[in-house]
């Protein structure tokens, strides 16, 4: 609350003397050269850019920092890359099943990205036949029941009880 007066006053003083006039007083109070007071202001200024731009990681980035030391590296890289594209626990309420369910705290916790550090710790504990049981389908080139079913319907092979009774009884057939 005094921040936000003290900037309303500064504003009211630099309307009413003129941002040179301002400096030059400060100067004067402070004992020092007018570029020395340009010169922490300029830093000033700086410092507060740097954290205001300050960009999250992303992802894949946080899940490299985690993994990187681990013996089964590739296994979880494989499964970062099915997490980044949302393959691999693809969303929010996903994730926090899956750490809950293993005994992780997942107190208040908003998004995925800020999920990944806890989800790859974790990870980093399991064994390789674990973590490869993870694996979703596509990355083990297998095919998915979804791809399956789409080349049943292509090719006109599906194979559901109402097509094989109608198949098997010529009257059905023909109506």
């Amino acid at each position: 609350m005094n921040k936000d007066f003290l900037e309303i006053e500064l504003r009211l003083l630099i309307q009413k003397y003129g941002y040179n006039s301002i400096l030059r007083t400060l100067a004067f109070i402070k004992e020092s050269s007018l570029e020395q007071i340009e010169t922490l202001l300029f830093r000033i200024e700086q410092r507060g850019n740097r954290s205001k731009t300050k960009k999250q990681k992303s992802d894949i980035e946080v899940a490299e920092e985690t993994i990187k030391d681990s013996a089964n590296y590739e296994v979880l890289k494989q499964l970062a890359l099915g997490y980044h594209n949302k393959r691999f626990l693809p969303q929010l309420k996903d994730v926090k099943r899956f750490l809950s369910q293993s005994g992780i705290d997942i107190g208040n916790i908003k998004s995925r990205v800020l999920a990944t550090k806890k989800v790859f710790e974790l990870l980093k504990g399991f064994g390789l036949r674990e973590l490869e049981e993870l694996i979703p389908s596509y990355e083990r080139n297998e095919e998915s029941a979804f791809s399956s079913l789409a080349k049943e319907i292509i090719d006109g092979h599906t194979n559901t009880p109402s097509n094989n009774s109608l198949n098997s009884d010529p009257k059905k057939r023909d109506s």
